[in-house]
């Protein structure tokens, strides 16, 4: 049963079916675990229903067997150049681009990311209109199409691996040895049933008290965070406030994780001692700190990173918080000969969900990946290793989680994106967006990066960032 938001959209999509708008899905082809799509077969259905041609690009590797779409009338053809709009889930490589087109996909081009400037310099050159999903918002900002909330999901699944694997590096055994990697389970309901065990271990045999309890710190209080906790939750645990976090890592049920939530508005203190206020931070970030690193972390076991950054806000951790909460090294070496471990340092993983490289966690300096998604920061020597029994601290910043859920994660993306595929369609590459404004929807028009062959007035700003890197 569709909503009646999907419905009007629906609706509206048949007002294409005089024209010659094609929509075509392009296959991912980032790494081989992106295997996602931006919209499900049921989701092509609708839209092919409403009269509009549909492509997809064949591929082998995505989550959806190619015969579910031609069973909904899909056309499977590997030529997309008769297609005038275009949408995929990461950005094509430049040279994969077709001319004279409209696209949809995550661009990382609109904070001027270097590595993300060749393809968009290509896209201008091109003369492609380029709908960044990152950039569909609301009025006040909130997004309209997001995976946030199963990257949180996997990025919660896979810190409970790596914090098990961490633990028993350092001499403590537990029931997170138990969990796995966010791809072993098909569906977010299969992993549920292992962290009921999870929990009913705690319950009945406690972790150790050299390690335990157990303490979680999450940042931001949006779909990423929301999503993180939504697994938190399975397990036996109780929500405190950032002040009471020493008493809980010191004096706490060592059955029960503990945990407490960061938003800007409890984490956020400015300098000289004013109040808090969301407008104010927006335009003086620089004047705030973040009081995670001083008064939240020495009594956190594990931080999952949810906030939002950029470059005016405070860090999370700095390089130097690292040095002051890690200078010692784990001994990891040294407990395996402890029948009783020495645990030097309570934070022992870090889940870096945002992957902001170089950005409010600064030393994750780089992202992990699917196949290999743990790397340990030794912050004596600054650098990164792949060895659980040495020295530093668990960072899992893989920057496309949500592929590793990869039907759930398209189900829910698409849901957030069909309602919004008409608007799309009314866009044409030969005409400025501010032409067009009055044939498709602000949430539309806020999301378009370039046009007619450079960038659309909201996102002049990305040549400046560019000449000031």
């Amino acid at each position: 049963m569709l909503s009646s938001k999907a419905q009007a959209a629906v609706s509206r999509l048949q007002t294409f079916y005089r024209t010659k708008t094609t929509l075509a899905i392009r296959r991912e082809t980032i790494n081989v675990w992106e295997r996602r799509a931006p919209l499900a077969p049921h989701h092509v259905q609708q839209i092919i229903d409403s009269g509009v041609d549909v492509l997809v690009q064949p591929s082998t590797r995505r989550a959806y067997y190619m015969q579910e779409y031609e069973d909904v009338g899909a056309k499977i053809t590997e030529d997309l150049s008769d297609a005038t709009h275009i949408i995929g889930v990461k950005a094509p490589e430049p040279e994969e681009l077709i001319g004279d087109k409209c696209y949809g996909f995550f661009s990382h081009v609109i904070k001027a990311q270097p590595e993300g400037m060749p393809l968009l310099d290509e896209i201008v050159r091109k003369n492609i209109t380029l709908l960044d999903y990152e950039k569909m918002t609301n009025e006040d900002g909130s997004r309209n199409v997001a995976f946030g909330h199963y990257a949180g999901v996997a990025g919660m699944i896979n810190v409970l691996h790596g914090l098990g694997l961490r633990m028993l590096s350092l001499g403590v055994t537990s029931p997170f040895l138990h969990i796995g990697l966010a791809h072993n389970y098909a569906t977010v309901a299969d992993v549920e049933p292992v962290l009921a065990r999870i929990g009913e271990s705690m319950q009945k045999y406690k972790l150790p008290r050299v390690i335990a309890p157990l303490t979680f710190a999450f940042t931001g209080s949006g779909n990423v965070s929301q999503g993180a906790r939504s697994i938190f939750e399975h397990l036996p645990h109780e929500y405190i406030e950032p002040t009471d976090m020493q008493e809980a890592a010191m004096n706490g049920d060592p059955s029960v994780c503990y945990a407490t939530i960061l938003s800007r508005s409890n984490a956020m203190q400015r300098i000289d001692g004013k109040p808090y206020s969301p407008d104010d931070f927006a335009a003086n970030g620089e004047m705030y700190k973040n009081i995670f690193a001083e008064e939240v972390a020495p009594y956190t076991t594990c931080l999952i990173n949810g906030m939002y950054w950029d470059s005016n806000s405070p860090r999370v951790l700095t390089d130097e918080d690292a040095v002051r909460m890690f200078g010692k090294g784990s001994q990891a070496k040294n407990n395996i000969m402890r029948g009783i471990p020495q645990i030097p340092h309570k934070m022992l993983a870090i889940s870096d969900i945002t992957c902001d490289i170089g950005g409010s966690i600064e030393f994750s300096n780089e992202p992990t990946t699917v196949g290999n998604p743990f790397q340990i920061y030794d912050s004596k020597t600054r650098t990164c290793h792949n060895d659980f029994s040495r020295d530093g601290v668990v960072v899992m910043s893989i920057d496309n989680l949500p592929c590793q859920l990869p039907r759930e994660a398209t189900e829910f993306f698409g849901d957030c994106l069909l309602p919004h595929i008409a608007d799309f369609l009314s866009l044409t590459h030969s005409k400025h967006i501010d032409d067009q404004k009055n044939e498709t929807s602000p949430c539309i028009s806020r999301a378009i990066i370039t046009t007619k062959g450079g960038l659309a007035p909201n996102y002049k700003y990305i040549t400046t960032l560019r000449e000031e890197q």
